[in-house]
Protein backbone atom coordinates (compact mmCIF):
# COMPACT_ATOMS: atom_id res chain seq x y z
CA UNK A 1 0.00 0.00 0.00
CA UNK A 2 1.40 3.38 -1.01
CA UNK A 3 1.44 5.64 2.04
CA UNK A 4 2.99 8.63 0.29
CA UNK A 5 -0.30 10.61 -0.01
CA UNK A 6 -0.96 10.10 3.70
CA UNK A 7 2.51 11.32 4.58
CA UNK A 8 2.10 14.39 2.40
CA UNK A 9 -1.30 15.10 3.96
CA UNK A 10 0.20 14.78 7.44
CA UNK A 11 2.98 17.18 6.51
CA UNK A 12 0.42 19.67 5.24
CA UNK A 13 -1.72 19.40 8.37
CA UNK A 14 1.23 19.45 10.78
CA UNK A 15 1.50 23.27 10.93
CA UNK A 16 -2.21 23.53 11.58
CA UNK A 17 -1.98 20.92 14.33
CA UNK A 18 0.98 22.67 15.87
CA UNK A 19 -0.93 25.97 15.78
CA UNK A 20 -4.10 24.47 17.33
CA UNK A 21 -5.34 26.78 20.06
CA UNK A 22 -4.85 25.14 23.50
CA UNK A 23 -7.36 27.61 25.03
CA UNK A 24 -11.05 27.63 24.19
CA UNK A 25 -14.21 29.12 25.65
CA UNK A 26 -17.86 28.21 25.90
CA UNK A 27 -20.49 30.85 26.52
CA UNK A 28 -24.01 30.52 27.85
CA UNK A 29 -26.44 33.09 29.19
CA UNK A 30 -29.22 33.51 31.72
CA UNK A 31 -31.91 36.19 31.65
CA UNK A 32 -32.44 38.00 34.96
CA UNK A 33 -35.91 39.42 34.37
CA UNK A 34 -35.99 41.26 37.72
CA UNK A 35 -32.40 42.51 37.43
CA UNK A 36 -31.85 41.73 41.13
CA UNK A 37 -29.54 38.71 41.16
CA UNK A 38 -26.06 38.92 42.63
CA UNK A 39 -23.09 36.98 41.37
CA UNK A 40 -23.40 34.68 44.38
CA UNK A 41 -26.96 33.87 43.27
CA UNK A 42 -25.93 33.25 39.70
CA UNK A 43 -23.16 30.85 40.67
CA UNK A 44 -25.70 28.59 42.41
CA UNK A 45 -28.07 28.41 39.43
CA UNK A 46 -28.93 25.01 37.99
CA UNK A 47 -26.75 24.36 34.88
CA UNK A 48 -29.92 23.47 33.00
CA UNK A 49 -31.07 27.10 33.33
CA UNK A 50 -28.17 28.35 31.23
CA UNK A 51 -28.77 28.72 27.48
CA UNK A 52 -25.80 28.14 25.15
CA UNK A 53 -24.78 31.21 23.14
CA UNK A 54 -24.02 30.28 19.56
CA UNK A 55 -21.17 31.91 17.72
CA UNK A 56 -19.94 33.89 20.73
CA UNK A 57 -22.37 36.63 19.68
CA UNK A 58 -24.72 38.17 22.25
CA UNK A 59 -27.82 39.67 20.63
CA UNK A 60 -30.53 40.33 23.17
CA UNK A 61 -32.22 43.25 21.37
CA UNK A 62 -34.99 45.05 23.25
CA UNK A 63 -35.34 43.98 26.86
CA UNK A 64 -35.69 45.46 30.35
CA UNK A 65 -33.96 42.42 31.84
CA UNK A 66 -30.35 41.99 32.77
CA UNK A 67 -28.38 39.15 31.22
CA UNK A 68 -25.69 37.06 32.84
CA UNK A 69 -23.02 35.43 30.74
CA UNK A 70 -21.21 32.31 31.90
CA UNK A 71 -17.91 32.16 30.04
CA UNK A 72 -16.03 28.90 30.64
CA UNK A 73 -12.37 29.24 29.63
CA UNK A 74 -10.33 26.03 29.31
CA UNK A 75 -6.53 25.92 29.15
CA UNK A 76 -5.46 22.54 27.78
CA UNK A 77 -1.78 23.42 27.75
CA UNK A 78 0.74 22.23 30.31
CA UNK A 79 1.74 25.82 31.06
CA UNK A 80 -0.18 28.90 32.24
CA UNK A 81 -1.59 31.14 29.55
CA UNK A 82 -2.47 34.83 29.42
CA UNK A 83 -5.46 35.74 27.31
CA UNK A 84 -7.45 38.88 26.58
CA UNK A 85 -11.24 38.66 26.67
CA UNK A 86 -12.80 41.39 24.50
CA UNK A 87 -16.41 42.59 24.41
CA UNK A 88 -16.45 44.16 20.96
CA UNK A 89 -18.99 46.94 21.41
CA UNK A 90 -18.14 50.53 22.26
CA UNK A 91 -21.75 51.44 23.03
CA UNK A 92 -22.88 48.75 25.51
CA UNK A 93 -24.09 50.54 28.66
CA UNK A 94 -22.98 48.27 31.51
CA UNK A 95 -20.56 45.32 31.45
CA UNK A 96 -19.68 43.98 34.90
CA UNK A 97 -17.04 41.21 35.08
CA UNK A 98 -16.54 38.81 38.04
CA UNK A 99 -13.71 36.31 37.96
CA UNK A 100 -10.87 34.91 40.02
CA UNK A 101 -8.81 35.15 36.85
CA UNK A 102 -9.57 38.80 36.08
CA UNK A 103 -11.01 40.30 39.25
CA UNK A 104 -14.05 42.56 39.42
CA UNK A 105 -14.49 45.38 36.88
CA UNK A 106 -17.32 47.70 35.84
CA UNK A 107 -17.07 48.71 32.20
CA UNK A 108 -19.25 50.02 29.39
CA UNK A 109 -19.99 53.48 28.03
CA UNK A 110 -21.97 54.35 31.18
CA UNK A 111 -18.92 53.87 33.40
CA UNK A 112 -15.83 56.10 33.61
CA UNK A 113 -13.31 55.02 31.03
CA UNK A 114 -10.49 54.74 33.58
CA UNK A 115 -12.32 51.82 35.24
CA UNK A 116 -11.22 49.61 32.36
CA UNK A 117 -8.22 47.41 33.09
CA UNK A 118 -7.06 47.68 29.46
CA UNK A 119 -7.24 51.11 27.82
CA UNK A 120 -9.16 50.19 24.69
CA UNK A 121 -12.25 51.65 23.00
CA UNK A 122 -13.91 48.26 23.51
CA UNK A 123 -14.01 46.68 27.01
CA UNK A 124 -11.18 44.15 27.50
CA UNK A 125 -10.06 42.12 30.54
CA UNK A 126 -6.89 40.08 30.93
CA UNK A 127 -7.14 36.46 32.09
CA UNK A 128 -4.26 34.54 33.69
CA UNK A 129 -5.19 30.87 33.28
CA UNK A 130 -3.43 28.04 35.11
CA UNK A 131 -2.27 25.00 33.17
CA UNK A 132 -4.75 22.22 32.44
CA UNK A 133 -7.68 23.98 34.05
CA UNK A 134 -11.12 25.38 33.34
CA UNK A 135 -12.18 28.69 34.87
CA UNK A 136 -15.46 30.59 34.70
CA UNK A 137 -15.88 34.31 34.09
CA UNK A 138 -19.25 35.75 35.11
CA UNK A 139 -20.43 38.78 33.18
CA UNK A 140 -23.50 40.89 33.90
CA UNK A 141 -24.95 42.94 31.01
CA UNK A 142 -27.48 45.65 31.75
CA UNK A 143 -28.90 48.60 29.87
CA UNK A 144 -30.93 51.38 31.45
CA UNK A 145 -32.36 52.38 28.05
CA UNK A 146 -33.75 48.92 27.25
CA UNK A 147 -31.75 48.18 24.09
CA UNK A 148 -28.77 45.85 23.91
CA UNK A 149 -26.21 46.41 21.20
CA UNK A 150 -24.90 43.44 19.24
CA UNK A 151 -22.02 42.17 21.39
CA UNK A 152 -19.39 39.87 19.82
CA UNK A 153 -17.11 38.21 22.41
CA UNK A 154 -13.58 37.11 21.48
CA UNK A 155 -10.57 35.61 23.21
CA UNK A 156 -7.06 36.57 22.03
CA UNK A 157 -3.49 35.86 22.88
CA UNK A 158 -1.25 38.87 23.32
CA UNK A 159 0.17 38.48 19.82
CA UNK A 160 -3.28 38.02 18.28
CA UNK A 161 -4.60 41.02 20.20
CA UNK A 162 -1.77 43.25 19.00
CA UNK A 163 -2.23 42.09 15.42
CA UNK A 164 -5.97 42.57 15.67
CA UNK A 165 -5.54 46.05 17.14
CA UNK A 166 -3.07 46.94 14.40
CA UNK A 167 -5.48 45.80 11.68
CA UNK A 168 -8.41 47.59 13.32
CA UNK A 169 -6.45 50.80 13.82
CA UNK A 170 -5.29 50.64 10.21
CA UNK A 171 -8.90 50.24 9.06
CA UNK A 172 -10.08 53.11 11.24
CA UNK A 173 -7.14 55.23 10.13
CA UNK A 174 -7.99 54.65 6.48
CA UNK A 175 -11.65 55.39 7.16
CA UNK A 176 -11.21 58.56 9.20
CA UNK A 177 -8.27 59.68 7.06
CA UNK A 178 -10.29 59.43 3.86
CA UNK A 179 -13.21 61.28 5.47
CA UNK A 180 -10.84 63.92 6.82
CA UNK A 181 -9.20 64.47 3.43
CA UNK A 182 -12.58 64.73 1.72
CA UNK A 183 -13.74 67.11 4.45
CA UNK A 184 -10.76 69.42 3.89
CA UNK A 185 -11.37 69.20 0.15
CA UNK A 186 -15.03 70.07 0.65
CA UNK A 187 -14.21 72.98 2.97
CA UNK A 188 -11.74 74.38 0.44
CA UNK A 189 -14.26 74.08 -2.41
CA UNK A 190 -17.01 75.62 -0.29
CA UNK A 191 -14.78 78.56 0.64
CA UNK A 192 -13.72 79.16 -2.97
CA UNK A 193 -16.91 78.47 -4.91
CA UNK A 194 -19.58 79.15 -2.26
CA UNK A 195 -21.93 76.75 -4.02
CA UNK A 196 -24.79 75.30 -1.92
CA UNK A 197 -24.11 71.73 -3.06
CA UNK A 198 -20.50 71.93 -1.88
CA UNK A 199 -21.49 73.54 1.44
CA UNK A 200 -24.15 70.90 2.15
CA UNK A 201 -21.77 68.10 1.16
CA UNK A 202 -19.15 69.49 3.56
CA UNK A 203 -21.70 69.62 6.38
CA UNK A 204 -22.72 66.04 5.64
CA UNK A 205 -19.09 64.92 5.71
CA UNK A 206 -18.47 66.69 9.01
CA UNK A 207 -21.57 65.15 10.59
CA UNK A 208 -20.55 61.69 9.32
CA UNK A 209 -17.04 62.10 10.69
CA UNK A 210 -18.26 63.22 14.13
CA UNK A 211 -21.00 60.57 14.35
CA UNK A 212 -18.75 57.63 13.44
CA UNK A 213 -15.96 58.96 15.68
CA UNK A 214 -18.38 58.84 18.62
CA UNK A 215 -20.09 55.60 17.57
CA UNK A 216 -16.79 53.70 17.45
CA UNK A 217 -15.93 54.89 20.97
CA UNK A 218 -13.14 57.34 20.17
CA UNK A 219 -15.05 60.33 21.50
CA UNK A 220 -15.50 58.60 24.85
CA UNK A 221 -11.89 57.41 24.79
CA UNK A 222 -10.22 60.73 24.04
CA UNK A 223 -12.66 63.61 24.62
CA UNK A 224 -14.85 62.89 27.67
CA UNK A 225 -13.56 59.70 29.38
CA UNK A 226 -14.96 60.73 32.79
CA UNK A 227 -18.43 61.80 31.57
CA UNK A 228 -20.46 58.75 30.48
CA UNK A 229 -23.74 60.67 30.32
CA UNK A 230 -22.19 63.18 27.91
CA UNK A 231 -21.20 60.27 25.68
CA UNK A 232 -24.84 59.14 25.56
CA UNK A 233 -25.99 62.66 24.61
CA UNK A 234 -23.23 63.10 22.02
CA UNK A 235 -24.08 59.80 20.33
CA UNK A 236 -27.76 60.67 19.85
CA UNK A 237 -27.15 64.30 18.88
CA UNK A 238 -24.49 63.35 16.31
CA UNK A 239 -26.80 60.69 14.82
CA UNK A 240 -29.60 63.25 14.46
CA UNK A 241 -27.20 65.78 12.93
CA UNK A 242 -26.04 63.13 10.45
CA UNK A 243 -29.60 62.43 9.26
CA UNK A 244 -30.48 66.14 9.06
CA UNK A 245 -27.30 67.01 7.13
CA UNK A 246 -27.84 64.07 4.79
CA UNK A 247 -31.40 65.25 4.19
CA UNK A 248 -30.29 68.82 3.51
CA UNK A 249 -27.62 67.67 1.07
CA UNK A 250 -30.06 65.44 -0.84
CA UNK A 251 -32.76 68.13 -0.92
CA UNK A 252 -30.26 70.67 -2.26
CA UNK A 253 -28.66 68.32 -4.78
CA UNK A 254 -31.98 67.04 -6.15
CA UNK A 255 -33.55 70.55 -6.04
CA UNK A 256 -36.61 69.14 -4.27
CA UNK A 257 -37.79 72.54 -3.04
CA UNK A 258 -38.54 73.52 -6.63
CA UNK A 259 -39.24 70.16 -8.28
CA UNK A 260 -41.24 68.38 -5.53
CA UNK A 261 -42.74 70.95 -3.21
CA UNK A 262 -45.01 68.53 -1.32
CA UNK A 263 -42.22 66.04 -0.74
CA UNK A 264 -40.00 68.88 0.44
CA UNK A 265 -42.65 69.86 3.00
CA UNK A 266 -42.97 66.22 4.09
CA UNK A 267 -39.22 65.97 4.66
CA UNK A 268 -39.33 69.19 6.68
CA UNK A 269 -42.07 67.74 8.90
CA UNK A 270 -40.18 64.46 9.35
CA UNK A 271 -36.99 66.36 10.18
CA UNK A 272 -38.89 68.34 12.80
CA UNK A 273 -40.29 65.11 14.26
CA UNK A 274 -36.75 63.70 14.37
CA UNK A 275 -35.60 66.68 16.43
CA UNK A 276 -38.58 66.20 18.78
CA UNK A 277 -37.70 62.50 19.06
CA UNK A 278 -34.15 63.47 19.99
CA UNK A 279 -35.43 65.77 22.72
CA UNK A 280 -37.74 63.04 24.01
CA UNK A 281 -34.92 60.48 24.02
CA UNK A 282 -32.55 62.76 25.90
CA UNK A 283 -35.35 63.55 28.35
CA UNK A 284 -35.60 59.86 29.29
CA UNK A 285 -38.33 58.53 26.99
CA UNK A 286 -38.13 54.69 27.13
CA UNK A 287 -36.48 53.25 24.03
CA UNK A 288 -36.67 56.66 22.37
CA UNK A 289 -33.76 56.01 20.04
CA UNK A 290 -35.16 52.71 18.81
CA UNK A 291 -38.89 53.47 18.68
CA UNK A 292 -38.68 57.10 17.53
CA UNK A 293 -35.34 58.20 16.13
CA UNK A 294 -34.29 55.17 14.09
CA UNK A 295 -37.70 54.64 12.37
CA UNK A 296 -37.92 58.33 11.47
CA UNK A 297 -34.36 58.26 10.13
CA UNK A 298 -35.10 55.18 8.02
CA UNK A 299 -38.30 56.76 6.65
CA UNK A 300 -36.44 59.96 5.69
CA UNK A 301 -33.61 58.05 4.02
CA UNK A 302 -36.05 55.75 2.20
CA UNK A 303 -37.98 58.76 0.85
CA UNK A 304 -34.75 60.32 -0.37
CA UNK A 305 -33.73 57.04 -2.01
CA UNK A 306 -37.06 57.07 -3.82
CA UNK A 307 -36.44 60.65 -4.93
CA UNK A 308 -33.00 59.68 -6.22
CA UNK A 309 -34.53 56.76 -8.14
CA UNK A 310 -37.20 58.98 -9.70
CA UNK A 311 -34.62 61.64 -10.60
CA UNK A 312 -32.43 58.97 -12.23
CA UNK A 313 -35.40 57.65 -14.20
CA UNK A 314 -36.48 61.13 -15.34
CA UNK A 315 -32.98 62.48 -16.05
CA UNK A 316 -30.69 59.49 -16.69
CA UNK A 317 -27.38 61.34 -16.62
CA UNK A 318 -24.19 60.47 -14.74
CA UNK A 319 -24.86 62.84 -11.81
CA UNK A 320 -28.26 61.44 -10.84
CA UNK A 321 -27.14 57.86 -11.54
CA UNK A 322 -24.10 58.18 -9.30
CA UNK A 323 -26.16 59.87 -6.58
CA UNK A 324 -28.71 57.04 -6.75
CA UNK A 325 -25.88 54.51 -6.47
CA UNK A 326 -24.37 56.21 -3.42
CA UNK A 327 -27.38 57.36 -1.46
CA UNK A 328 -28.87 53.99 -0.31
CA UNK A 329 -25.58 53.16 1.45
CA UNK A 330 -26.47 55.08 4.61
CA UNK A 331 -29.93 53.51 4.64
CA UNK A 332 -28.40 50.04 4.27
CA UNK A 333 -25.85 50.72 7.04
CA UNK A 334 -28.40 51.88 9.60
CA UNK A 335 -30.97 49.28 8.63
CA UNK A 336 -28.55 46.34 8.79
CA UNK A 337 -26.98 47.50 12.05
CA UNK A 338 -30.27 47.72 13.92
CA UNK A 339 -31.78 44.65 12.25
CA UNK A 340 -28.75 42.65 13.27
CA UNK A 341 -28.83 44.03 16.81
CA UNK A 342 -32.53 43.21 17.16
CA UNK A 343 -32.04 39.72 15.82
CA UNK A 344 -34.21 40.28 12.77
CA UNK A 345 -31.39 39.54 10.33
CA UNK A 346 -28.39 37.89 11.95
CA UNK A 347 -25.19 38.33 9.96
CA UNK A 348 -22.08 36.20 10.48
CA UNK A 349 -19.84 39.27 10.99
CA UNK A 350 -19.66 42.50 12.95
CA UNK A 351 -21.81 45.13 11.22
CA UNK A 352 -19.53 47.91 12.48
CA UNK A 353 -16.98 46.89 9.88
CA UNK A 354 -19.71 46.71 7.27
CA UNK A 355 -20.74 50.23 8.29
CA UNK A 356 -17.15 51.39 7.85
CA UNK A 357 -16.84 49.92 4.38
CA UNK A 358 -20.27 50.91 3.05
CA UNK A 359 -20.13 54.40 4.53
CA UNK A 360 -16.66 54.99 3.10
CA UNK A 361 -17.91 53.72 -0.27
CA UNK A 362 -20.81 56.20 -0.17
CA UNK A 363 -18.58 59.12 0.75
CA UNK A 364 -16.10 58.24 -1.99
CA UNK A 365 -18.89 58.15 -4.57
CA UNK A 366 -20.33 61.44 -3.36
CA UNK A 367 -16.84 62.95 -3.28
CA UNK A 368 -16.26 61.82 -6.86
CA UNK A 369 -19.64 63.25 -7.81
CA UNK A 370 -18.81 66.58 -6.18
CA UNK A 371 -15.39 66.67 -7.87
CA UNK A 372 -17.07 66.02 -11.24
CA UNK A 373 -19.45 68.86 -10.52
CA UNK A 374 -16.46 71.05 -9.63
CA UNK A 375 -14.80 70.24 -12.94
CA UNK A 376 -18.08 70.95 -14.72
CA UNK A 377 -18.29 74.30 -12.93
CA UNK A 378 -14.73 75.07 -14.01
CA UNK A 379 -15.62 74.20 -17.61
CA UNK A 380 -18.76 76.33 -17.44
CA UNK A 381 -16.71 79.15 -15.92
CA UNK A 382 -14.14 78.96 -18.73
CA UNK A 383 -16.93 79.00 -21.31
CA UNK A 384 -18.64 81.87 -19.52
CA UNK A 385 -15.37 83.79 -19.37
CA UNK A 386 -14.81 83.14 -23.07
CA UNK A 387 -18.33 84.34 -23.82
CA UNK A 388 -17.83 87.33 -21.57
CA UNK A 389 -14.49 88.00 -23.25
CA UNK A 390 -16.14 87.82 -26.66
CA UNK A 391 -18.90 90.07 -25.41
CA UNK A 392 -16.32 92.46 -24.00
CA UNK A 393 -14.49 92.43 -27.33
CA UNK A 394 -17.74 93.17 -29.15
CA UNK A 395 -18.49 95.91 -26.65
CA UNK A 396 -15.00 97.31 -27.17
CA UNK A 397 -15.40 97.20 -30.93
CA UNK A 398 -18.77 98.91 -30.65
CA UNK A 399 -17.30 101.48 -28.31
CA UNK A 400 -14.34 102.06 -30.61
CA UNK A 401 -16.78 102.47 -33.48
CA UNK A 402 -18.75 104.97 -31.46
CA UNK A 403 -15.54 106.79 -30.55
CA UNK A 404 -14.51 106.87 -34.19
CA UNK A 405 -17.91 108.27 -35.13
CA UNK A 406 -17.64 110.79 -32.34
CA UNK A 407 -14.14 111.77 -33.43
CA UNK A 408 -15.40 112.11 -36.97
CA UNK A 409 -18.24 114.28 -35.75
CA UNK A 410 -15.85 116.39 -33.71
CA UNK A 411 -13.54 116.65 -36.68
CA UNK A 412 -16.43 117.68 -38.89
CA UNK A 413 -17.53 120.18 -36.29
CA UNK A 414 -13.99 121.54 -36.15
CA UNK A 415 -13.91 121.96 -39.93
CA UNK A 416 -17.58 122.71 -40.62
CA UNK A 417 -19.64 125.81 -40.10
CA UNK A 418 -22.41 125.03 -37.63
CA UNK A 419 -24.97 127.38 -39.20
CA UNK A 420 -24.64 126.70 -42.91
CA UNK A 421 -23.08 123.23 -42.93
CA UNK A 422 -20.28 124.39 -45.26
CA UNK A 423 -16.62 123.92 -44.53
CA UNK A 424 -15.50 126.65 -42.12
CA UNK A 425 -12.61 129.10 -42.07
CA UNK A 426 -10.17 126.56 -40.59
CA UNK A 427 -10.86 124.14 -43.42
CA UNK A 428 -10.56 127.03 -45.87
CA UNK A 429 -7.10 128.00 -44.57
CA UNK A 430 -5.98 124.38 -44.83
CA UNK A 431 -7.12 124.14 -48.48
CA UNK A 432 -5.62 127.56 -49.25
CA UNK A 433 -2.23 126.37 -48.00
CA UNK A 434 -2.53 123.30 -50.21
CA UNK A 435 -3.25 125.62 -53.13
CA UNK A 436 0.14 127.18 -52.53
CA UNK A 437 2.15 123.97 -52.65
CA UNK A 438 0.18 121.69 -54.97
CA UNK A 439 1.28 121.31 -58.58
CA UNK A 440 -1.40 121.00 -61.26
CA UNK A 441 -1.61 121.10 -65.04
CA UNK A 442 -4.87 123.05 -64.85
CA UNK A 443 -5.66 126.58 -63.89
CA UNK A 444 -6.86 126.91 -60.33
CA UNK A 445 -8.59 129.80 -58.69
CA UNK A 446 -9.49 131.19 -55.32
CA UNK A 447 -12.97 132.67 -55.44
CA UNK A 448 -14.17 135.06 -52.71
CA UNK A 449 -17.94 135.66 -52.55
CA UNK A 450 -19.49 138.44 -50.48
CA UNK A 451 -23.26 138.89 -50.17
CA UNK A 452 -24.43 142.35 -51.25
CA UNK A 453 -26.11 144.66 -48.73
CA UNK A 454 -26.35 141.93 -46.11
CA UNK A 455 -26.22 144.43 -43.26
CA UNK A 456 -29.30 146.07 -44.72
CA UNK A 457 -31.09 142.70 -44.74
CA UNK A 458 -30.27 142.24 -41.06
CA UNK A 459 -31.32 145.76 -40.13
CA UNK A 460 -34.61 145.69 -42.03
CA UNK A 461 -35.71 142.12 -41.31
CA UNK A 462 -33.90 141.14 -38.14
CA UNK A 463 -31.15 138.68 -37.38
CA UNK A 464 -33.46 135.70 -37.63
CA UNK A 465 -34.20 136.49 -41.29
CA UNK A 466 -30.51 137.29 -41.72
CA UNK A 467 -29.56 133.83 -40.52
CA UNK A 468 -32.10 132.31 -42.88
CA UNK A 469 -30.64 134.38 -45.73
CA UNK A 470 -27.14 133.11 -44.91
CA UNK A 471 -28.35 129.50 -44.98
CA UNK A 472 -30.20 130.08 -48.26
CA UNK A 473 -27.18 131.71 -49.89
CA UNK A 474 -24.86 128.96 -48.59
CA UNK A 475 -27.12 126.25 -50.04
CA UNK A 476 -27.35 127.94 -53.46
CA UNK A 477 -23.61 128.66 -53.62
CA UNK A 478 -22.73 125.10 -52.59
CA UNK A 479 -25.05 123.63 -55.23
CA UNK A 480 -23.52 125.81 -57.92
CA UNK A 481 -19.94 125.05 -56.82
CA UNK A 482 -20.65 121.32 -56.78
CA UNK A 483 -21.90 121.58 -60.36
CA UNK A 484 -18.39 122.65 -61.41
CA UNK A 485 -16.73 120.13 -59.09
CA UNK A 486 -15.38 122.68 -56.65
CA UNK A 487 -15.64 123.12 -52.90
CA UNK A 488 -17.28 125.96 -51.04
CA UNK A 489 -16.53 127.51 -47.65
CA UNK A 490 -18.01 130.02 -45.27
CA UNK A 491 -15.11 132.25 -44.31
CA UNK A 492 -17.01 134.44 -41.88
CA UNK A 493 -20.09 136.66 -41.61
CA UNK A 494 -21.60 137.04 -45.08
CA UNK A 495 -18.33 136.12 -46.83
CA UNK A 496 -17.96 132.81 -48.66
CA UNK A 497 -15.15 131.27 -50.70
CA UNK A 498 -14.64 128.55 -53.27
CA UNK A 499 -11.69 126.80 -54.84
CA UNK A 500 -12.24 125.96 -58.49
CA UNK A 501 -10.28 124.33 -61.27
CA UNK A 502 -10.55 124.75 -65.07
CA UNK A 503 -8.38 124.39 -68.17
CA UNK A 504 -7.93 128.17 -68.40
CA UNK A 505 -8.92 131.45 -66.81
CA UNK A 506 -11.90 131.96 -69.11
CA UNK A 507 -13.29 128.65 -67.94
CA UNK A 508 -12.91 129.79 -64.34
CA UNK A 509 -14.72 133.01 -65.12
CA UNK A 510 -17.58 131.03 -66.65
CA UNK A 511 -17.84 128.88 -63.51
CA UNK A 512 -17.97 131.97 -61.31
CA UNK A 513 -20.64 133.48 -63.53
CA UNK A 514 -22.69 130.31 -63.00
CA UNK A 515 -22.41 130.80 -59.25
CA UNK A 516 -23.37 134.49 -59.42
CA UNK A 517 -26.34 133.90 -61.74
CA UNK A 518 -27.57 130.91 -59.71
CA UNK A 519 -27.66 133.01 -56.57
CA UNK A 520 -29.22 136.06 -58.24
CA UNK A 521 -32.00 134.04 -59.85
CA UNK A 522 -32.91 131.98 -56.77
CA UNK A 523 -34.70 134.31 -54.36
CA UNK A 524 -35.53 133.21 -50.81
CA UNK A 525 -39.23 132.62 -50.35
CA UNK A 526 -40.73 133.74 -47.03
CA UNK A 527 -44.30 133.66 -45.81
CA UNK A 528 -45.10 137.27 -46.72
CA UNK A 529 -42.21 138.30 -48.95
CA UNK A 530 -39.57 137.29 -51.44
CA UNK A 531 -35.99 138.20 -50.65
CA UNK A 532 -33.53 138.55 -53.54
CA UNK A 533 -29.89 137.97 -52.66
CA UNK A 534 -26.92 138.82 -54.86
CA UNK A 535 -23.19 138.58 -54.36
CA UNK A 536 -19.97 140.25 -55.49
CA UNK A 537 -17.22 137.83 -56.55
CA UNK A 538 -13.46 138.25 -56.67
CA UNK A 539 -11.15 135.77 -58.39
CA UNK A 540 -7.44 135.07 -58.29
CA UNK A 541 -6.38 132.47 -60.86
CA UNK A 542 -3.12 130.50 -60.59
CA UNK A 543 -1.81 129.25 -63.89
CA UNK A 544 0.11 125.96 -64.19
CA UNK A 545 3.71 126.50 -63.13
CA UNK A 546 2.93 129.81 -61.42
CA UNK A 547 3.95 130.10 -57.76
CA UNK A 548 2.26 132.41 -55.30
CA UNK A 549 2.06 132.20 -51.55
CA UNK A 550 -1.30 131.62 -49.93
CA UNK A 551 -1.18 135.12 -48.50
CA UNK A 552 -0.58 136.62 -51.95
CA UNK A 553 -3.37 134.56 -53.47
CA UNK A 554 -5.83 135.68 -50.80
CA UNK A 555 -4.82 139.32 -51.00
CA UNK A 556 -5.21 139.43 -54.78
CA UNK A 557 -8.61 137.68 -54.64
CA UNK A 558 -9.70 140.10 -51.92
CA UNK A 559 -8.67 143.09 -54.06
CA UNK A 560 -10.69 141.68 -56.94
CA UNK A 561 -13.68 141.31 -54.60
CA UNK A 562 -13.29 144.87 -53.44
CA UNK A 563 -13.16 145.98 -57.06
CA UNK A 564 -16.41 144.13 -57.81
CA UNK A 565 -18.14 145.89 -54.93
CA UNK A 566 -16.69 149.20 -56.02
CA UNK A 567 -18.05 148.75 -59.53
CA UNK A 568 -21.60 148.26 -58.30
CA UNK A 569 -21.84 144.75 -56.77
CA UNK A 570 -23.55 141.68 -58.22
CA UNK A 571 -20.63 141.15 -60.55
CA UNK A 572 -17.33 139.29 -60.96
CA UNK A 573 -13.85 140.79 -60.96
CA UNK A 574 -10.72 138.78 -61.58
CA UNK A 575 -7.26 139.91 -60.57
CA UNK A 576 -4.84 140.38 -63.47
CA UNK A 577 -7.54 139.62 -66.03
CA UNK A 578 -8.78 142.31 -68.40
CA UNK A 579 -11.94 140.60 -69.60
CA UNK A 580 -14.83 140.71 -67.11
CA UNK A 581 -18.36 139.31 -67.24
CA UNK A 582 -20.64 142.04 -66.09
CA UNK A 583 -24.39 141.89 -65.75
CA UNK A 584 -26.97 144.32 -64.64
CA UNK A 585 -27.28 144.17 -60.86
CA UNK A 586 -30.40 142.69 -59.39
CA UNK A 587 -31.27 144.91 -56.46
CA UNK A 588 -31.87 143.27 -53.16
Amino acid sequence: MNRTPLVLLALLLLPLLLRAEPVNLRISYYEDSQSNLLVSDVVRLDPQQWVPLDGHLAHFGISRSSFWLKIAVTNQADSPKNRLLEFRSATQDQIEVFSELAGHFRMGDQQPFDNRPVQSVTPVVELEMPANSTSVVWVRLSNKHGFFELLPISLYSQEEWQRHQLERNFLYGMFFGSLGIMLLYGIALSAIIKDRNFCCYTQYLLAALVCTFIYYGFGYRWLWPTQPELNYWALHISFTALILCATRFAVTFLVLKRRARKLYRTLQILSGLLVLALIATLSGFPLGSLTLMVPLALIILALLCGCAAIATWQRPDWTTSMFFLAWPCLLVCIGLSFSNALGWMLLPFDTKYLLTFVFAFEMQLLGFLISRQFRQLKTDLVIAKANDSGKVNLDMLERNRELENLNQQLKEQAYKDSMTGLANRRSFRYELDKLEIEVSNQTRALVLIDLDHFKLINDQNGHHIGDMALKHAARVINQAVQLVHGRSYRVGGEEFAAILMAPDTQGLMAQCELIRRKLATTPMQLDNMTLNITASIGIKAIDPGQYLSSRQIYQLADKALYQAKKEGRNRICASDVSAQFEVSPTLA
